[in-house]
């Protein structure tokens, strides 16, 4: 056929495929049919019995249309953001760890045992402390890693010893991973990939470091300010920018993007609106 204009194309029934998809027929890619999910990581990977906030599934061969259950108990709102990344909100489950499953609709399961471990506070408030006895370290960043230890930032310009990166098991054992190149230490996540990121500033630099205290650094530019660092729902990871008006985007491999925003934002994170939202001193319009 020669010119111009849309076309349909018939299936093997003869019937076009725009008139399928007008009947409400599905339309799966013949590739998603022979997929079989895996699932590798769940970020966050604890959360309250009460279920429904918002994780990051990621592994590979996810399709369209998947579902997810932990426990064996349906999970809601799942989005599908690409083969090897998906949205969930557990549901309400007794305290315990959980196998996390999820089912391509050519019923192909990938599971992932005690990926999920669900939690309720008990007893009474208390506070423990826990000295670091590595001298010269003074930690001030947060957050509990994939690995299922938490990371510091140290230092961070507050002690005479050289920035670096400290990782505690929560019997108390900690570990310290001296950074000797420059960048001033600003926040920390947990990221989709099972690693830990991290970002820097004077120079801009977002870090990677394994759950063995392995780093990678990417130098990303300079003049941005790096402040905050998010995982995203696309299994990649999100900064914020909080000198112009950006919020970047790095993959696991260290590919970088910015995208404009109407704020100099200092902190990012994602919401249960599977959104990344950012916090930041003024809004201000573009350039």
């Amino acid at each position: 056929m020669s010119g111009n204009g849309a076309r349909s194309i018939p299936n093997r029934a003869g019937r076009p495929a725009s008139i399928l998809a007008a009947l409400g027929v599905l339309l799966v890619p013949m590739s998603a049919l022979c997929q079989t999910p895996a699932v590798a990581r769940v970020v966050p990977a604890f959360g309250s019995y009460a279920g429904n906030n918002i994780v990051i599934i990621s592994g590979s061969g996810f399709a369209a249309g998947a579902s997810v259950t932990f426990g064996g108990l349906p999970a809601t709102s799942v989005t599908v953001v690409n083969a090897n990344s998906l949205t969930a909100k557990p549901p309400a489950h007794a305290v315990g760890a959980v196998t996390v499953s999820v089912t391509n609709p050519n019923a192909k399961v990938g599971s992932l045992a005690s990926g999920y471990k669900y939690l309720m506070a008990s007893g009474t408030f208390s506070i423990n402390y826990i000295p670091i006895t590595v001298p010269d370290v003074a930690v001030t960043n947060v957050t509990a890693g994939p690995d299922g230890n938490l990371w510091f930032l140290t230092n961070g310009g507050e002690s005479p010893g050289p920035d670096g990166l400290g990782k505690m098991t929560t019997s108390g054992t900690f570990t310290a991973y001296p950074l000797t190149d420059p960048g001033l230490l600003r926040d920390i996540a947990p990221g989709p990939d099972g690693n830990v990121w991290y970002v820097r500033k004077n120079p801009d630099k977002i870090g990677r470091v394994t759950p063995s205290g392995v780093t990678t650094e990417f130098a990303v530019g300079s003049g941005k300010a790096l402040e905050g660092i998010s995982p995203g729902p696309d299994g990649a990871v999100w900064v914020a920018e909080s000198f112009v008006n950006l919020v970047g985007r790095i993959t696991t491999t260290g590919t970088f993007n910015e995208f404009v925003v109407n704020n100099e934002a200092t902190g990012i994170t994602l919401g249960p609106d599977v959104n990344h939202w950012l916090a930041g001193c003024y809004s201000s319009s573009p350039t």
